[in-house]
């Protein structure tokens, strides 16, 4: 069966889990919000989003502020009046930097660009997981409802066998048959005691495997809801050929867009890598000041002591006094040293790479083999997914031939048990010639059966590939 074709039930089938009425649909949603898998999925997609987010700020300045301080001791150059004092100085010296980017050889576009399409993949990506759960709990709920319809099928038969095999009982007893035509019903019921048995079995494997896609507690109840009918009739499969159900399906699939976002990214880390050939311009910038606590300022003068002096004038000595001046400082505040010391700068930076020692070159080297490695991994997508249109549309043209087949076989089986019947009744068959009519019957049944759903599955696959909708119309 392929693997799309399990779609089909979420049209088909409803369940009922710990007393509340629970779709396919729904319980598919459910298996996906509590898959490990799509959860880490989810986590890809925010950290691919967060990626964009940042190269988009990359485009912006940055801007920070810093500043150094601490104390000085001993014999030291006072930063702000650059003089050599032996003193204790309390010093700081805050500054803003900022840089932006000029050119850059167009890296930061296209690590923007790139960022956004690892997005789109990576929702794509998510959607194909999702899909895969959802084929998974589908696939398992598909077993379930199959495992419960081979069970009623083998309830069915070992009614009909202890019936047939009471019948013969009463005949045996009124002398109309004799005792060794019980055997082979005998034998039959056993059969079809077994066959309920195994049915059981397996329908409760596939009820708890579905449980555990569900997670749900082994003892909880679960329901499997068959729907009231199904016009096997009325469906038709498509007349379209593989190629025109391949180009319908190739733009449709999240795996091919996925591939083709993930070849798209490639392209621009390409580009990012060759950005490394190019010269790198930046502007930057940078206001700053500076502190000491030893900073000063002259305020003044102060009159001190009359300093006296003998000088000769016409050969007589004259006593002069001369008054002297102290100056006067004071600490300047550290409003007003910021403001004195203040300073700005503005330039730009060239950086031209000449010799990077082969740097470079690997960084394109390895970018064009994940180029070719995305490539590939496309054609493979696409590959694989023309392989399964192409078995998608064999399998359905089988399936609608074996249907037929089946059909026939079938009318045939049940004019076989009708003819023993009536030998059987007439005495002229044995008991064993009607068991074994019937037991090709209940294998003609069972074959018929599954033969329909079969093409129904297929044909439905193949109208999903069409981009049509599944219905049962």
């Amino acid at each position: 069966m392929q693997r799309w074709s399990i779609f089909l039930f979420f049209l088909l089938a409803a369940a009922t889990v710990a007393g509340q009425t629970l779709t396919l649909e729904q319980a598919v949603e459910r298996a996906i919000d509590q898959s490990l898998e799509a959860q880490q999925a989810q986590l890809d997609v925010a950290s691919a989003k967060a990626n964009y987010r940042q190269s988009k700020l990359d485009q912006y300045p940055n801007a920070a502020f810093s500043t150094n301080a601490g104390f000085q001791f001993g014999l030291g150059v006072d930063p702000t009046t650059n003089t050599l004092q032996q003193q204790q100085i309390f010093f700081a010296s805050p500054s803003i930097n900022a840089n932006a980017t000029l050119f850059a050889g167009g890296r930061i576009r296209s690590t923007i660009a790139r960022n956004k399409v690892r997005i789109e993949a990576a929702e794509a990506s998510t959607e194909d997981l999702r899909q895969d759960v959802a084929l998974s709990m589908a696939n398992q709920y598909l077993s379930a409802l199959l495992a419960r319809e081979e069970l009623n099928a083998a309830r069915s038969r070992l009614v009909d066998a202890q019936a047939q095999l009471q019948r013969t009982d009463r005949l045996i007893e009124a002398g109309s048959l004799a005792r060794v035509e019980r055997f082979p019903l005998a034998s039959e019921q056993a059969r079809a005691q077994q066959n309920v048995v195994v049915a059981q079995n397996a329908l409760e494997l596939a009820e708890l495997q579905l449980k555990q896609l569900l997670r749900m507690e082994p003892a909880e109840a679960l329901q499997l809801v068959r729907p009231e009918s199904i016009d096997f009739d009325k469906v038709q499969l498509s007349t379209a050929a593989a190629l025109e159900v391949y180009q319908a399906a190739v733009s449709r699939q999240p795996a091919i867009r996925a591939a083709e976002l993930n070849e798209a990214a490639a392209t621009e880390g390409l580009a990012i890598a060759k950005a490394g050939y190019y010269p790198n311009l930046t502007a930057f910038g940078q206001l700053n000041s500076r502190y000491s606590s030893q900073a000063t300022e002259l305020v003044g003068f102060t009159m001190g002591d009359v300093e006296e002096q003998t000088v000769f004038i016409d050969g007589n000595p004259i006593t002069l006094g001369f008054p002297s001046q102290n100056p006067e400082f004071q600490t300047i505040s550290a409003g007003q040293q910021l403001n004195d010391f203040f300073g700005q700068v503005v330039g730009i930076n060239l950086n031209v790479p000449i010799f990077s020692n082969g740097v470079n070159d690997l960084l394109v080297q390895q970018a064009q083999l994940d180029l070719e490695r995305a490539r590939l991994s496309t054609a493979l997508e696409r590959q694989r997914l023309e392989v399964e249109v192409s078995q998608a549309l064999q399998a359905a043209r089988a399936a609608q031939a074996e249907v037929a087949a089946s059909e026939r076989a079938l009318e045939a089986a049940r004019a076989t048990v009708s003819a023993a019947q009536r030998r059987s009744e007439a005495g002229a068959a044995s008991a064993y010639e009607l068991a074994n009519a019937q037991l090709l019957l209940e294998q003609a049944e069972v074959t018929y059966l599954r033969n329909r759903y079969q093409f129904l599955f297929n044909a439905k696959v193949v109208d999903f590939y069409l981009g049509r909708p599944l219905t049962l119309d």
